[in-house]
C-alpha cells in the first residue's frame, strides 16, 4: 500500500527488499514464542506465559528490530546513482519490520494465550523435542563450559582468524556488478569511411549468419541496425554514419543455458574474425544494474587535439601490453573529410572583397539560390540555380568559383583564400573547460581486474604527465564508480555501527557489553567473506550492501543472550553460572531465528524457484552471514563475556585494595 501511494513500482530491487525481510519477520515472534513456551514448561498457564514471556523480553526484542532498522536506514541516504538504485530495498525492509514488531507485541500474545490448549500438561514428547532436550542442549551446555575453561585461547583464535580473513579480503577482486547473468550483448561493426549503407548491411549480414548459428537453447533473438551504434537511448557516445552497424543479441536466462555470455561471445568472436570490408568488430556485454563506466577509463585532457591524440595512441599501446586487457578503443570519432577555406584578408581587401562576399558566393554555388519561380494553379515551383553536380564533387572546382566585388569584377576564390583538406571531429568532449578524449577497455576477469590494471596504468603513465605539461590524465570509469560506491557504503556502515552501539549502550547501560555485542559484527563479515570465497564470488556492490545490512541482523541473538545473562545475575547467579544458563536457554531461539532467516534468503541465492544472478551476492551475504555468524556467536560469545568479567573483576579488586584502610602498625 505504501509502495503504491509513493509511486514505487514492484521491480527486482523493491522485491529484493521484501525477499530479504521474509526470513527476519518471524525472528521477533520466534523469540517471544520460545520464551513463552519456556515459561509454559515451568508450569505457568498459556495466558500467564504469553504475558510474562512478552514482558520479560520486549526491550531486547525492540532493540533487536531497531538495530536491523538502523543497519538498513542509511542506505536510503546514499549519494549518487547507486543511492537511487538501492533506495527501495531499505524502505521495504523497514516497513515490514515495523509491522512485524507491532504484531509481535499486540497480537501474538493473544494468540499464544487463547489458542494454546490449557490441559495442565506441556507436551514435550516429540522426536525433535526429546532429541533436543536429551542430546543437543546438554551437549552445547557442556561444550560452553569447556570453551570457557580455555576462553583466552578461544578468543585469541577468533581474533587471529578475523585478521587472516580480512587480510584475504583485501586481495579479493572488487567488481561493482559482476558479468554473471548477462542476457544480451552488442556486436559493433565499423567499415571503411565512405562505405555505403548497402555495403555495410552486406557486411553485417555475414555476422548475422554466425549469430543465427547459435543453438536455440542459447539464442533468444537478435536485432540488426545499420547506420548507428549506441548502447541506450541516451548514450552520449552514440555513433552515426553509413560505416556503422550494430547487432544486439538476446540470450535465454543463464540458468537455462550451459554457457555463460562470455563463453558465447568468445565462440562468436572466433567464428566472425574480421569480415572482408570491415575495419573493426567490437563486443560489449550489457550487464544489469545502474550504468557504470568501463573497467579501464582514462581521460586525456588538453587544449588541442594535436597534443591529445599522440598521447591517446601512446596509452592505447601501453594498455595493449597489459595482460587481460581487451577491446581497447577511444572516444575520439573522426568526422568526414572536409575542405577548409582560410581567407587572406589583405588580398581580399585589395580587390574589394570581404568575408561576407566570399561566404555568400560559396553558399550560392553549392547550396544554390532561388533565381525565380513558376506559378501554377495550385502550387509555386522555385527555380534554384547552383553549380553543376559534377563540379560540386570536384575539389578543384571550389578554387575556381568566381566572386563578384563591389566594382562588378569576378575574382577567383583561389586568388584570395587558401584551401586545405582536413578531417573534422564527429564528437567533441569537454571536461573542466578542456577538450578530452577517453581511452577505455574491457578486462578479462580471469586474468586481471580493474583495480590492478588502473593502479598499474597510473604508475606507467607518470612519465607522460611529466613530459607533457599541457596534458592531464584522469582515471575514471568503473574504478571511480567503485571508489565512490565503496566510500558511500563505508559511511553508511560506520553510521550503522555507531548508531547500533549507541542503542545498545542505552539498553544495557554498559559500554563493555555493547562492545561485546558489536564484536559479533566482524564475525558476521568474516562469514560473508568466507562464503564469497567458497562460491568464487568477487566483492560486489550488492554484496557490500548485504554486509552492511548484516550488521543489524547478526547482533540480535547476542542482544537477547546478554539480556538473559544480566537477568540471571540480578537473580543471584554467579558469573559463570549465568553465562552457561543463558547459553543453554538461548540456544533454541538462536537456532530457530538463524534457520528461519537463512531459509528465507538462501533460496534466492541458489535459484530455488527461479534465479537472478544479479541479486545472488546480496542473498549470499545475508544468508551465509547469519548462518555462520550465529554459529560463531554461539561458540565465542560466552568466552568473550567471561574474559570481560575477568578484566572487570581485576579492576574492582585493585580498586578495593587502594581504598582499604592502612594498618596502625604501618602508621
Amino acid at each position: 500500500i505504501i509502495f503504491y501511494f509513493n509511486d514505487i513500482s514492484i521491480n527486482l530491487i523493491s522485491m529484493m527488499g521484501l525477499i530479504i525481510v521474509v526470513g527476519m519477520l518471524v525472528d521477533d515472534a520466534v523469540v517471544v514464542t520460545e520464551n513463552a513456551q519456556r515459561l509454559r514448561e515451568e508450569g505457568l498457564s498459556p495466558m500467564e506465559a504469553a504475558i510474562k514471556g512478552t514482558n520479560q523480553i520486549w526491550a531486547p526484542v525492540t532493540v533487536s528490530v531497531l538495530t536491523t532498522v538502523l543497519a538498513f536506514a542509511p542506505m536510503m541516504f546514499m549519494s549518487g546513482i547507486m543511492g537511487k538504485f538501492v533506495k527501495n530495498i531499505p524502505i521495504g525492509v523497514i516497513l515490514a519490520l515495523a509491522v512485524s514488531l507491532l504484531e509481535c507485541f499486540f497480537i501474538l500474545p493473544h494468540h499464544l494465550g487463547h489458542w494454546i490448549k490449557d490441559d495442565g500438561k506441556v507436551s514435550n514428547t516429540g522426536v525433535v523435542a526429546r532429541y533436543w532436550d536429551g542430546y543437543i542442549a546438554p551437549a552445547y551446555k557442556k561444550l560452553t563450559g569447556r570453551l570457557m575453561n580455555f576462553r583466552y585461547v578461544v578468543v585469541l583464535v577468533a581474533f587471529v582468524g578475523l585478521i587472516l580473513t580480512f587480510m584475504y579480503a583485501s586481495k579479493m577482486t572488487i567488481k561493482l556488478f559482476p558479468a554473471a547473468g548477462v542476457e544480451n550483448f552488442l556486436i559493433n561493426l565499423e567499415t571503411e569511411e565512405g562505405t555505403s549503407l548497402t555495403e555495410t548491411a552486406i557486411a553485417a549480414a555475414k555476422v548475422e549468419k554466425v549469430v543465427m548459428g547459435l543453438p536455440d537453447s542459447e539464442l533468444k533473438d537478435f536485432t540488426a541496425k545499420v547506420g548507428e551504434q549506441r548502447i541506450g537511448a541516451a548514450d552520449p557516445a552514440a555513433r552515426r554514419g553509413t560505416e556503422y552497424a550494430q547487432i544486439r543479441v538476446f540470450l535465454h536466462p543463464e540458468a537455462d543455458r550451459e554457457r555463460s555470455a562470455t563463453e558465447i561471445i568468445e565462440k562468436v568472436k572466433a567464428e566472425i574474425g574480421i569480415p572482408e570490408g570491415v575495419k573493426q568488430v567490437k563486443y560489449t556485454q550489457v550487464a544489469g544494474g545502474p550504468p557504470v563506466g568501463k573497467p579501464v577509463n582514462i581521460g586525456v585532457r588538453g587544449a588541442d587535439y594535436d597534443d591529445i591524440l599522440p598521447i591517446v595512441n601512446d596509452i592505447k599501446a601501453r594498455l595493449g601490453k597489459v595482460e587481460g586487457v581487451t577491446d581497447i578503443a577511444s572516444s575520439y570519432i573522426p568526422g568526414k573529410r572536409e575542405l577548409n577555406i582560410k581567407l587572406d584578408h589583405v588580398k581580399a581587401a585589395s580587390v574589394g572583397l570581404n568575408i561576407q562576399n566570399v561566404g555568400i558566393a560559396i553558399r550560392s554555388a553549392y547550396d544554390g539560390l532561388i533565381a525565380t519561380s513558376i506559378q501554377k494553379v495550385d502550387e509555386e515551383i522555385n527555380i534554384r540555380v547552383q553549380v553543376a553536380e559534377k563540379a560540386r564533387k570536384d575539389k578543384q572546382s571550389l578554387g575556381k568559383i568566381l566572386i563578384p566585388n563591389n566594382n562588378g569584377q569576378l575574382i577567383p576564390l583561389e586568388k584570395v583564400a587558401k584551401i586545405t583538406e582536413d578531417r573534422g571531429v564527429a564528437l567533441f568532449q569537454h571536461e573542466n573547460n578542456e577538450r578530452q578524449v577517453i581511452v577505455f577497455a574491457e578486462i578479462d576477469n580471469k586474468l586481471n581486474n580493474s583495480n590492478a590494471v588502473n593502479a598499474l596504468m597510473e604508475k606507467n603513465t607518470r612519465d607522460i604527465v611529466e613530459n607533457n605539461p599541457n596534458i592531464t590524465l584522469f582515471f575514471g570509469g568503473e574504478n571511480e564508480d567503485t571508489k565512490e560506491s565503496i566510500d558511500s557504503l563505508g559511511k553508511a556502515g560506520m553510521f550503522s555501527f555507531f548508531s547500533i552501539l549507541l542503542v545498545l549502550i542505552l539498553l544495557f547501560k554498559s559500554f563493555i557489553q555493547a562492545m561485546i555485542i558489536g564484536f559479533t559484527i566482524p564475525m558476521g563479515v568474516a562469514s560473508v567473506i568466507f562464503a564469497f570465497a567458497l562460491h568464487n564470488q568477487p566483492i560486489s556492490f550488492l554484496g557490500a550492501i548485504g554486509i552492511v545490512a548484516l550488521s543489524g541482523v547478526i547482533v540480535n541473538n547476542a542482544i537477547v543472550f546478554i539480556d538473559f545473562v544480566n537477568r540471571e545475575r540480578a537473580a543471584g547467579s554467579s558469573r559463570r553460572e549465568s553465562i552457561i544458563f543463558a547459553a543453554s536457554r538461548r540456544l533454541r531461539p538462536i537456532v530457530l531465528t538463524t534457520i528461519t532467516t537463512a531459509a528465507g534468503i538462501l533460496p534466492t541465492a541458489y535459484g530455488l524457484g527461479g534465479k537472478d544472478p544479479f541479486v545472488v551476492p546480496l542473498a549470499l551475504a545475508l544468508g551465509w552471514g547469519v548462518l555462520f555468524g550465529s554459529t560463531l556467536t554461539a561458540l565465542i560469545l560466552p568466552s568473550l563475556i567471561a574474559i570481560t568479567d575477568d578484566i572487570v573483576h581485576i579492576f574492582k579488586k585493585d580498586k578495593a585494595i587502594e581504598k582499604a584502610p592502612v594498618p596502625a602498625e604501618a602508621n
